[in-house]
């Protein structure tokens, strides 16, 4: 197998914007802070990855605590979409698992851009009425795709 590129070559300018367009979006339906976090290698299991980085980015110093992240580590094929304690005050493990077979189903045909982008917008579908937008909400957390190792 060739050696996997790392994960910012792997996504065109193009497919970038889209799943930027797609964070955008959402944040301006709902007052919910979403990130997208990608590298190839998942240290030790993937929740107490996606933990590990949702704390790095600051994620849990939201004011509503109202942060999702969408974590995928490619080369060792898992992923995980975890929200702050508002989020998940709101939202059941049910749709958890139905967004996260989802993301998976595309990411098992290689649809990365289309995977991450239909997630987000489930998000926003569901977080909406939980979590409205409301003028005045501040942008809390860059809407940028953020890359590791």
């Amino acid at each position: 197998m060739p050696p996997m590129k790392k994960p910012p070559t792997l996504f065109t300018v193009e497919q970038r914007d889209r799943i930027v367009a797609a964070i955008n979006r959402a944040e301006r339906t709902t007052s919910t802070e979403i990130r997208v976090h990608i590298e190839n290698r998942c240290i030790g299991e993937v929740m107490g990855r996606a933990v590990m980085v949702f704390e790095q980015l600051e994620m849990h110093r939201t004011k509503l605590r109202n942060g999702v992240l969408i974590y995928l580590a490619l080369q060792d094929r898992k992923a995980a979409i975890i929200g702050d304690v508002a989020i998940n005050a709101c939202v059941g493990e049910g749709f958890w698992k139905q967004c996260y077979a989802t993301l998976s189903a595309h990411l098992s045909k290689g649809e990365f851009t289309e995977g991450i982008c239909t997630a987000i917008d489930m998000l926003r579908t569901e977080l909406k009425p939980d979590f409205p937008h409301h003028e005045g909400d501040t942008n809390e957390l860059p809407d940028d795709i953020s890359f590791g190792r």
